[in-house]
């Protein structure tokens, strides 16, 4: 019995001191293929992330929808409005929608089409003609191509239509 863990000691220690002479005669080949295994290019024309998209101020879009003129607005940081058109490269992705409908009673519908329609894609939401703000949250979001611009509307079930929406997401790499 003693001999066998004579034998079984002698052989650990012979692998311990095999990995601590490699470690000592080889150390620059062994941080030479480490770190080419996780080198990453960080170049201007593809830059690393280093914080998530969604958190990224440059990449966060707001879109005011105005029924009366019939499409979404970008709003800038300044507040100021202008036409948006999802950029080349890029896909928006809407995670909330805040729409206000006014009071009348029954329900007011918010209908967005992407414009150019290829492909189309079409959303609608229903909320109560209460004159309330009702939020709408999409964990998974809901994708935008590039290329496409939001047209909005509203049709009435009851006595009243929805004034306004607010619309924000981001824009990620397509």
């Amino acid at each position: 019995m003693k001999e066998w863990i004579y034998r079984a000691g002698a052989g650990i220690a012979g692998v311990v001191f095999v990995a601590s002479a490699m470690t000592l005669f080889a150390p620059k080949t062994v941080h030479a293929v480490v770190s080419a295994l996780v080198t990453v290019a960080n170049t201007s024309s593809n830059p690393v992330p280093t914080t998530a998209v969604m958190r990224s101020v440059a990449q966060n879009v707001e879109l005011q929808c105005r029924i009366v003129q019939g499409g979404c607005f970008f709003v800038s940081p300044t507040g100021n409005l202008s036409a948006f058109t999802v950029p080349s490269g890029s896909n928006l992705v809407i995670t909330d929608v805040e729409i206000l409908a006014l009071q009348g009673g029954g329900l007011s519908s918010f209908i967005c089409s992407t414009t150019p329609a290829a492909p189309e894609r079409t959303e609608s939401w229903f909320v109560p003609s209460d004159g309330a703000t009702h939020q709408f949250e999409f964990p998974n979001g809901i994708v935008i191509p590039p290329g496409a611009t939001l047209s909005c509307g509203s049709n009435i079930s009851g006595s009243s239509s929805v004034l306004f929406a607010v619309m924000r997401g981001y824009l990620t790499a397509n």
